[in-house]
């Protein structure tokens, strides 16, 4: 087959990989703890849409999962904190 890999890269993929390049991935590059957290949700939700775009529905509910799973953690927190 002739051609390079990036010939095979479609506008859907192109944007997981911009993301990917994205990705918050050390707290210390954010101010406080809640402002990593708002990050990460924000790129996974972001993420997961980018994924559905690409025809990865499968992967995209993951995604958004574990996005819902880092709120869950929070809404925890702060029920404890206010119990």
């Amino acid at each position: 087959m002739v051609g390079t890999a990036s010939a095979f890269v479609t506008d859907a993929y192109k944007a997981i990989a911009d993301l990917m390049a994205a990705r918050p991935i050390s707290a210390s590059n954010y101010r406080s703890g809640r402002e990593f957290d708002a990050a990460q949700v924000t790129w996974l939700f972001a993420m997961a849409d980018a994924l559905d775009d690409a025809d990865l529905s499968e992967d995209a509910d993951t995604t958004r999962e574990i996005a819902l799973g880092v709120v869950r953690d929070a809404v925890s927190q702060v029920a404890g904190v206010v119990a």
